[in-house]
């Protein structure tokens, strides 16, 4: 196996253009690499020692034009400077899933030289736990390998030679050359990004956690305050007519009703801001409560259940979120779909809870990026995913014009312990 560095003052020149090759073929369309191919087959089979590096007359690499009496296309020492600064790590592997060869910043970033590095297996860069998954991947992508990002959509995680865990970006550039296959793996360490994104989920939480006490703390003022006010009003007028007699009795039946028109308005109200069977019944019994309301308002639709009884066996937070997704899918149904009918389906397993609501109304194309709701004014999809994701979970909207929507949301039975490492939000 070679022991060189890509950049190290004292490698072979050849080298310091491979690791210019290797970063552009790591990042560029099948048609490109196949213009690079040559030139990098040339300096592998140097690197494998059947063949020796062409320089030119000062020592630098000189492309084939230079061999044609063309000027020298690439300068060494320029390459040595701008990769001993290069933030990315760099790694070849062949077919075998050895490493022959890295840059600086790879070592750098693992802790390793690169004599310890240049011909181990790969798997030296992965945790212990992931060794055995990692090296039947690598078998499977060799058998049919392709330009993509590694472990797309997950997290990807790799060893420093200490045992500290460090998350990480890949992206995987397979090469074919005469001398067999390759892999090129561009390698970024994401350790300041993922706290990042961190914080950022613990402030979204916090700020979702603030806006459900905000909402309860305002359920509660109104029913303590307003509606035992109004409560409060219509006993006086009673006691009123009862002691005049000669009042209007028109006159006083129509103020009892403007009273309980504005109290039974703030009770709706309460509810949506704390739905009274929530916490005492659990999810499914708000379910079936809120809907009892809604075929009195929309006789034309048709709600069907299937729902599990989870007699508060969900903690708040997950019970909360589901609920939420209920209200706004369901008010977003009417509203928008007029359908005929919707379905609500809740589902109990072992290590989460699964929502569905369904409809066949309207439907509508689903955008490829949910910010163009956001930017049309339509909040309301993506502050459920929102919600959903704030305590792990993960949320879906699939939808057909003229054949109807359909809204899904899985959350971990943990949920408030666990925060989602992508986005939860998955249009198809």
């Amino acid at each position: 196996m070679p022991n060189q560095s890509m950049i190290s003052p004292d490698g072979d020149r050849p080298a310091i253009r491979m690791a210019q090759l290797l970063e552009t073929l790591a990042q560029t369309t099948e048609e490109q690499q196949r213009q690079l191919l040559p030139e990098l087959e040339r300096l592998l089979a140097g690197l494998n020692g059947t063949e020796r590096s062409r320089q030119g007359p000062e020592g630098h690499y000189a492309s084939p034009a230079a061999e044609e009496g063309g000027q020298p296309q690439y300068d060494g020492e320029l390459f040595e400077r701008l990769f001993s600064q290069s933030p990315n790590g760099l790694l070849v592997v062949n077919e075998r899933g050895e490493i022959i060869l890295t840059n600086r910043r790879l070592v750098e970033m693992f802790g390793y030289t690169i004599n310890e590095l240049t011909g181990q297996p790969v798997e030296v860069l992965v945790p212990e736990t992931d060794r055995e998954r990692h090296t039947r991947l690598v078998n499977r992508f060799m058998k049919s390998p392709r330009h993509r990002p590694m472990g797309s959509p997950l997290s990807l995680a790799a060893r420093h030679r200490d045992g500290t865990i460090i998350p990480v970006d890949i992206n995987l550039g397979p090469v074919e050359t005469g001398q067999g296959k390759f892999v090129i793996a561009t390698v970024r360490d994401i350790t300041e990004r993922t706290q990042m994104e961190a914080e950022l989920a613990e402030v979204q939480r916090r700020l979702l956690d603030s806006t459900e006490a905000e909402r309860l703390k305002l359920a509660r003022d109104l029913h303590d305050g307003p509606m035992q006010d109004l409560y409060s009003i219509s006993f006086q007028l009673q006691s009123l007519q009862a002691a005049f007699p000669e009042a209007d009795p028109e006159r006083i039946r129509e103020i009892q009703s403007m009273i309980e028109k504005v109290t039974g308005n703030l009770r709706e109200l309460t509810g949506e801001l704390r739905p009274p069977a929530l916490a005492p019944f659990g999810l499914g019994r708000a379910i079936r409560s809120h809907v009892e309301k809604l075929r009195q308002q929309y006789p034309n639709t048709n709600f069907h259940f299937e729902l599990a009884e989870d007699h508060k066996s969900l903690p708040e937070k997950v019970r909360t979120v589901l609920y939420r997704v209920f209200h706004q899918a369901v008010a977003n149904a009417l509203r928008h779909g007029l359908p005929a009918d919707i379905w609500i389906v809740f589902q109990l397993e072992p290590e989460s809870a699964y929502l569905e609501i369904r409809d066949n109304g309207r439907g509508f194309n689903v955008p490829a990026r949910w910010v163009e709701l956001v930017r049309d004014g339509h909040y309301g999809i993506v502050g459920l995913v929102e919600r959903a994701e704030s305590i792990g979970g993960t949320l879906k909207v699939e939808s057909t014009p003229g054949i109807g929507t359909q809204v899904s949301v899985r959350i971990p039975r943990r949920g408030e312990d666990q925060i989602a490492a992508k986005r939860g939000l998955q249009p198809r």
